[in-house]
């Protein structure tokens, strides 16, 4: 099973958005994707909730032993398992960074949030894990968006794909869908299809540096 965590010390950086979409793409290519919410204000689970499916499946974490839930899910058959984690370089987020097999962190090309990477970076860092920032929420034709790539590619991998402030996303959420079932044919549904595209890339080769 590959443990996918998507973390994030600032709110609003679009930390749950990404990871349901991402887990809705990855469902639809692979068997037994599950969404495991760590995250106490259970933004996942209420969207789940709403929509109805049972794929991909989805578990919260309340408490359970992180290594035993990850166990028993790899036991169930899981083959990816996507993790939303609290909004703050906590204990859980640690620990859960520690089972990770690979890192997103998503971040606005805001001063705020590019200020905001360095508490669950040094998670990442000291866990040694591959990881790759994402660009979320980015405006339409922003020049904020190219600096925020350039400082965060000092630290480290940035995906090649930005997911753009767009109205496909919050739609979808209200309906308890992914963007790729809203509208297929959307640039909302290109972004996130690439982005998982590169997801698998990347986790091929675990580099943690972009070349």
């Amino acid at each position: 099973m590959r443990t996918i965590v998507v973390a994030s010390q600032k709110g609003g950086a679009g930390k749950t958005s990404l990871l349901r979409n991402v887990a809705v793409v990855a469902a639809g290519a692979r068997k037994n994707v599950v969404m495991l919410d760590a995250d106490p204000q259970g933004s996942l689970t209420t969207w789940y909730n709403a929509r109805g499916q049972e794929v991909p499946g989805l578990v919260r974490l309340d408490g359970q032993p992180i290594p035993a839930l990850l166990e028993g899910l790899r036991g169930a058959g899981a083959s990816v398992a996507f993790i939303d984690t609290p909004p703050a370089a906590s204990a859980a987020t640690r620990e859960l960074i520690n089972q990770a097999d690979f890192v997103v962190l998503p971040v606005q090309a805001t001063s705020d949030d590019l200020g905001a990477i360095g508490a669950t970076l040094d998670l990442i860092e000291t866990a040694g894990k591959p990881f790759a920032f994402v660009l979320s929420r980015v405006k339409y034709r922003s020049r904020l968006a190219a600096e925020a790539r350039r400082v965060l590619g000092e630290h480290g991998r940035v995906a090649p794909v930005e997911l753009s402030d767009l109205v496909d996303y919050p739609l979808a959420a209200a309906r308890g869908l992914s963007v790729t079932e809203l509208a297929p044919d959307g640039k909302a549904s290109a972004e996130v299809r690439e982005l998982w595209g590169f997801i698998e890339r990347v986790m091929g080769g675990k580099s943690r540096k972009a070349s």
